[in-house]
């Protein structure tokens, strides 16, 4: 359906502003979950960079409760361990 293109070209350009303040205001890095589609990272290491990080597919979903925990339980690990 066209609208719903437009609705997530919308929602798009939204998630795209909200990340570049998210960035501006935070030292190091900006994290945005995008739920199953993946998520976007916007790092001020070498100026600011946006990388777009494709979601997984899983074949037999058992329960989604603690699924936000997990990632940013792995997100912050990352950090932790390095990654930036």
């Amino acid at each position: 359906d066209d609208d719903d293109d437009g609705d997530d070209l919308d929602r798009d350009a939204a998630i795209m502003r909200a990340l570049d303040y998210l960035s501006a205001s935070c030292s190091t890095f900006a994290n945005v979950s995008l739920g199953a589609r993946g998520c976007l990272v916007a790092s001020q290491r070498h100026g600011v960079q946006s990388t777009f990080i494709e979601g997984t597919t899983v074949r037999h979903v058992v329960d989604t409760v603690g699924c936000g925990d997990a990632y940013a339980a792995g997100v912050l690990w990352a950090l932790a361990q390095g990654a930036h």
